[in-house]
């Protein structure tokens, strides 16, 4: 069966499982919110793996999936997995407080 979605699957990634192993490639689309779907309903993925995109510079945004739901899809839409990722490197996911900047006299 045609994905109806592959021409919106802008990204290719790879999924390293715990112990660093790759499986794919795969097509997805990564979006800004921290999402994206793999349809394969056959990938092995899990909650703790890394989702890893290579970028035309020959370095890698890493991402962690926080959360891998499966779907088996309905009539036109293929089985496929929905991701929740963090990308590793975002200093929005940093913990941390704030440093103090004012100056003592």
């Amino acid at each position: 069966m045609a994905n109806p979605f592959e021409q919106l699957m802008n990204d290719t990634v790879f999924i390293a499982n715990s112990i660093g192993e790759r499986s794919g490639p795969y097509k997805t689309a990564i979006s800004n919110k921290g999402e994206a779907t793999i349809f394969d309903g056959t990938i092995d993925v899990e909650e703790g793996f890394k989702l890893i995109r290579p970028l035309p510079n020959g370095k890698e945004d890493v991402f962690t999936i926080l959360e891998a739901n499966y779907n088996a899809g309905l009539h036109s839409i293929p089985a496929h997995y929905s991701l929740k990722i963090s990308k590793d490197s975002s200093l929005l996911n940093k913990q941390g407080s704030p440093k103090s900047t004012a100056l003592v006299n």
